[in-house]
């Protein structure tokens, strides 16, 4: 019976993992939805709403491209790290440059852009 309450114990990290990747996916797709919602319900322009959808998507497939040779440079656990506080200052800026009045469309594609794949 001791042996079967360690094994659990030895699964919590990766549980906790799988349980901050499921948080972080939610909140992915919310991004990609609400991205181009906002624009579309700020400015009513569906190019713009395009180009901001777009660069979400890039923002998501360009960092497969230099992420390999990041990670061999930086090393996997400080990438990672880079680029989540990267993601994470890209996608608190928007409201809080709306709020202070100043967002335009330029200020919302390098967010976008900036994701970093997450």
């Amino acid at each position: 019976m001791a042996e079967q309450g360690l094994a659990i114990a030895d699964r919590t990290p990766i549980f906790a993992l799988l349980s901050a990747e499921a948080v972080l996916q939610v909140g992915n797709m919310m991004t990609i939805v609400a991205g181009p919602w906002f624009v579309l319900q700020t400015t009513g322009s569906a190019a713009k709403t395009g180009l901001v959808s777009a660069a979400l998507v890039l923002g998501s497939v360009l960092p497969a491209v230099v992420g390999g040779p990041l990670v061999d440079r930086m090393g996997f656990k400080r990438a990672s790290i880079f680029a989540d506080l990267a993601s994470e200052a890209a996608v608190a800026s928007v409201p809080l440059l709306y709020l202070a009045g100043v967002l335009t469309l330029w200020q919302l594609l390098v967010p976008a852009l900036a994701r970093m794949g997450r």
